[in-house]
């Protein structure tokens, strides 16, 4: 499991031998691979599938420093400028795409 980056597998071992009640992470990817490699639009979706999993079976705590969600938010695209990752930053962070009001 060294070097593989989804933590799928990891899941799956522990589930092998034991029940799991609850899991932790600052990673939305630590819960399920339903958000790895997802568009913002798509993590948002996911999340609002798992609406009665955050608070009791999925417990986040947050890393606002850095973090998968900063690929999320620039679409997973390399070699931007650090004024085009801002701007895609300001539009999906201040207005989210798939909030309701």
């Amino acid at each position: 499991m060294a070097g593989v980056s989804s933590k799928e597998s990891r899941r799956e071992k522990v589930e092998s031998e034991y029940d799991i009640i609850m899991l932790l992470g600052d990673n939305l990817n630590d819960f399920t691979t339903a958000f790895e490699k997802r568009p913002i639009s798509d993590r948002f979706l996911e999340t609002d599938k798992a609406r009665e999993q955050w608070g009791t079976r999925f417990i986040v705590l947050p890393n606002a420093t850095y973090g998968e969600w900063e690929s999320a938010v620039i679409d997973y695209k390399k070699g931007l400028t650090p004024m085009q990752k801002d701007s895609l930053r300001r539009d999906k962070l201040i207005t989210p795409c798939c909030i309701k009001d």
